[in-house]
C-alpha cells in the first residue's frame, strides 16, 4: 500500500485481502471466489481500497467496491462476462475487458469514491494481455502479446508502438518521464521511446 503496508491475497477459495503491519495480520476485505484486482489508496490521510470482485449472493456477477474503515460499499453497476479489469494505481480510472472474437472490448470507467461512471468504449487488440498505466495517467502499454501497443486515456484509441512483432513481453513498466518504457523480454531488457519506438537493448540476464 502507498504507506508502505503489505497487502496479502489468499489463493483459496474464498479468497481474502490481509494488511500485514508489524507482524499482525488483519482481514481487510472477502471475495467468494476471486478478485480480478485491488488498489490500495491514500485519501484524507488514510488508506482505502478499490476492489473489483464478485457480488456477494451472484458469483457469477462482479463489480468495483470501495473498502474503508472495514466496510465495503459497491460504487458501480455489476458486471457480466469481465475476462480482465485493469484499476489505474491511482484508483482513477478503471478498464473492463470482455472477448469480442479474437479482440478485447474495452471500457473505460472514471471513478471517485462516491462512483464509477462510464467514459468510453472501443475494441482493442487481442494482442494485448498485460496493462501498465503510464505515471501521468493518460496512456496504458499494451503487452504481453506479439507487438505493444499504447492506448489513450479517455478516448481508448490505440496504436502500435514498434515495427516488431515478436515481442511476447514478459513484464514491462514506464520510467518517471512518461516517454520511456522498459521491456523485458525473452531474458533481455529494452528502452522503448514512446515518442518514436525506438527500442535500445541494455541488458541481457546470464545465461
Amino acid at each position: 500500500s502507498p504507506d508502505g503496508t503489505l497487502i496479502v491475497k489468499t489463493r483459496r477459495e474464498p479468497k481474502f485481502l490481509h494488511e500485514v503491519r508489524n507482524g499482525q495480520t488483519r482481514r481487510v476485505d472477502a471475495a467468494p471466489v476471486t478478485y480480478l484486482q485491488n488498489r490500495a489508496v491514500r485519501e484524507n490521510g488514510r488508506t482505502v481500497y478499490y476492489v473489483v470482485r464478485d457480488v456477494p449472493g451472484s458469483p457469477e456477477q462482479s463489480a468495483l467496491f470501495r473498502v474503508a474503515n472495514g466496510a465495503a460499499r459497491r460504487i458501480s453497476e455489476t458486471f457480466d462476462d469481465v475476462e480482465w479489469a485493469y484499476v489505474s494505481e491511482t484508483a482513477r480510472w478503471m478498464v473492463l475487458c470482455r472477448e469480442a472474437g479474437d479482440d478485447w472490448n474495452w471500457t473505460l470507467y472514471r471513478v471517485a469514491p462516491g462512483g464509477a461512471k462510464k467514459v468510453s468504449t472501443r475494441i482493442v487488440s487481442g494482442d494485448v494481455s498485460g496493462v501498465f498505466w503510464s505515471p501521468d495517467g493518460k496512456t496504458i502499454l499494451g503487452a504481453g502479446g506479439q507487438s505493444l501497443w499504447l492506448i489513450d486515456i479517455p478516448s481508448l484509441k490505440s496504436r502500435r508502438l514498434t515495427p516488431r512483432t515478436d515481442w511476447k513481453a514478459d513484464d514491462a513498466g514506464w520510467l518517471p518521464d512518461s516517454q520511456t518504457i522498459i521491456v523485458a523480454a525473452r531474458g533481455e531488457f529494452w528502452n522503448v521511446s514512446t515518442r518514436n519506438g525506438v527500442a535500445r537493448k541494455f541488458w541481457r540476464l546470464p545465461d
